[in-house]
């Protein structure tokens, strides 16, 4: 009677399939095949690169190696043309020749009395004789001539 009891609760229908994973969808000889494929280029490539590492050093050190007798390390140069053969050398030319300018006394244009001072001395002459004044339209001659703005009497309008 256990038998009868089990039967009816859990009939089995023949017409539906057992339930199983499918095997015709994965192709497991397909991603060995890719798998070892992979492995070997990669082997393929490294050996490749073994191979080819001591000429690219050759060639490098080669293309590094400054010619004889020059005191230039040919890395720091700049691409051609160049337009200073050295530039360290005209740069410290250039800073002598700036020095002497600023340090000291010529003519600028002589016949217009215009002449070049030290930076020193022009410092030390503004210093005492204060910065130049520009005769403005409507300013009172006192002041454009020298003079403080307390001689000029009240303040004017500029227009």
């Amino acid at each position: 009677m256990a038998d009868d009891n089990s039967r009816k609760h859990d009939p089995i229908d023949e017409t539906k399939p057992k339930a199983h994973h499918e095997n015709h969808d994965r192709e497991v000889g397909a991603i060995i095949e890719v798998a070892i494929g992979a492995i070997l280029l990669t082997a393929a490539s490294i050996f490749v690169l073994i191979e080819l590492l001591p000429h690219l050093e050759i060639r490098v050190s080669a293309s590094q190696s400054s010619p004889a007798g020059a005191s230039i390390d040919a890395r720091k140069l700049p691409p051609e043309p160049r337009l200073q053969d050295n530039a360290v050398q005209d740069l410290q030319q250039m800073r002598t020749v700036e020095d002497l300018t600023l340090s000291s006394y010529a003519w600028v244009d002589q016949k217009k009395g215009v002449v070049r001072i030290p930076i020193d001395r022009a410092v030390e002459l503004l210093a005492q004789r204060g910065l130049p004044v520009r005769a403005v339209h409507g300013t009172p001659n006192s002041i454009a001539n020298g003079g403080t703005p307390a001689e000029a009497g009240p303040a004017s309008k500029v227009q």
